[in-house]
């Protein structure tokens, strides 16, 4: 036994190979796809292959919509954040036309960037209200049609879960602050009409055709109040399903509520809007 010789713990350690791990804290239902229903159950369980596949598809919905809240947050903190350049930024008032000229051009590089804040706004209303209209088409008509009792034996079992409600709420909250903020928020308007003055000045710089129509865009959506809840209610509103999913989205906020099912603050004040 004397004779044996035995390794140190470093000389133990030092062989083993390596290990590097990543912690994920949030992986937004990205493994719903990994399940295959049609794998796991038999010819004849096809009832439930067709409502767990729905329900994959509703699980991806959620995770779209959570990406939809985070981008939609962040544009929020920079639409709070926005300050009128407007303001600080001289008149062209008993300037020569090459003063003047070379003023509009500093002006037009100064508010190129907060101009491209708002575009970046308008653009997620568009792409938002895109991706929830094919959601709704995705998923609402066939919990319509078990509702109406139209619907066929394999597919009697299917609703909206409450992690598809909460997130729909959020979805209603980002909208309704959205509208109130950008309301609020007259300072946009003000520097979108002083960089629509300059373009005449640089117009041999820029494709004025093409710029006219991303500017025609943009009045529009600074013009509208209330554009968000606006453009939910008349262009979601007309899918099939689409009013007895705001009835369940209300009666969930309201049970929320009266089991005082929420942490922060700012959660039950989403219950309440």
């Amino acid at each position: 036994m004397e004779s044996i010789s035995i390794p140190g713990p470093e000389s133990v350690t030092s062989s083993l190979p390596s290990v590097s791990s990543k912690m994920m804290h949030d992986i937004n239902l990205a493994d719903a796809v990994m399940f295959n229903p049609e794998a796991y159950f038999e010819n004849s369980e096809f009832k439930k292959t067709q409502n767990l596949a729905f329900f994959i598809k509703q699980a991806g919905a959620i995770s779209h919509l959570n990406d939809i809240l985070n981008d939609g947050n962040q544009l929020l903190f920079k639409l709070y954040s926005y300050r009128s350049c407007a303001r600080v930024i001289p008149q062209s008032t008993n300037m020569t036309a090459e003063d003047r000229k070379k003023l509009y051009e500093i002006t037009h590089q100064i508010l190129e960037p907060e101009i491209s804040k708002m575009r970046r706004l308008c653009q997620f209303h568009v792409s938002t209200f895109q991706s929830l209209f094919d959601i709704f088409n995705s998923i609402l008509p066939d919990i319509s049609n078990v509702k109406s009792g139209k619907r066929s034996e394999d597919k009697d079992d299917l609703f909206v879960t409450g992690e598809f409600l909460r997130v729909m709420a959020r979805i209603l909250d980002l909208c309704v602050v959205m509208d109130a903020m950008k309301n609020l928020k007259s300072s946009m308007n003000n520097d979108f009409s002083l960089y629509k003055r300059c373009l005449p000045v640089i117009a041999n710089t820029i494709s004025m055709e093409e710029e006219n129509k991303r500017n025609f865009i943009l009045y529009q959506f600074l013009a509208n109040p209330d554009i968000f809840l606006t453009e939910f209610k008349s262009k979601l509103m007309t899918v099939l399903g689409s009013d007895e999913l705001m009835i369940d989205i209300s009666n969930y906020c309201v049970e929320q509520l009266e089991k005082s099912a929420y942490v922060l603050h700012e959660e039950k004040h989403m219950y309440l809007k």
